[in-house]
């Protein structure tokens, strides 16, 4: 059964199970409705969740090529961004880069949040 991404009209992302498309559309209804949305079939994707102490699993990361599919296509902007700032090899993290780099993926995110609600559609409110 193929795995779906759909980003929200806010910024945020949702992954889901689902045969199709459509049927992701509907299981997808459970935080809001998707159907206006940008959906794609994820080919690769991978968590790391832990267990706290009160028996709540955690997402502690996301797989190195999970991050990169669900980037490039429901955040491009940010995606330049983040390309530019580690582009030249010389940071690792991002509390090694200077304020100009960091600044720039604060506006990247910032444009994100509302990059698509700005043609036209309105926030989830969620």
């Amino acid at each position: 059964m193929p795995l779906f991404l759909c980003r929200w009209l806010n910024g945020d992302c949702s992954v889901v199970w689902a045969p199709n498309r459509e049927d992701a559309i509907v299981e997808l209804d459970q935080v809001a409705n998707a159907e206006a949305c940008p959906i794609t079939q994820v080919r690769a994707f991978q968590v790391h969740c832990v267990l706290n102490e009160q028996g709540k699993l955690i997402l502690e990361a996301l797989g190195e090529g999970t991050e990169e599919e669900i980037v490039s296509f429901a955040y491009p902007v940010l995606d330049k961004a983040l390309s530019d700032a580690y582009g030249d090899g010389v940071h690792d993290s991002y509390e090694t880069l200077p304020p100009d780099r960091r600044a720039a993926i604060a506006k990247a995110v910032e444009a994100e949040r509302s990059r698509i609600a700005v043609i036209g559609r309105r926030p989830l409110n969620h």
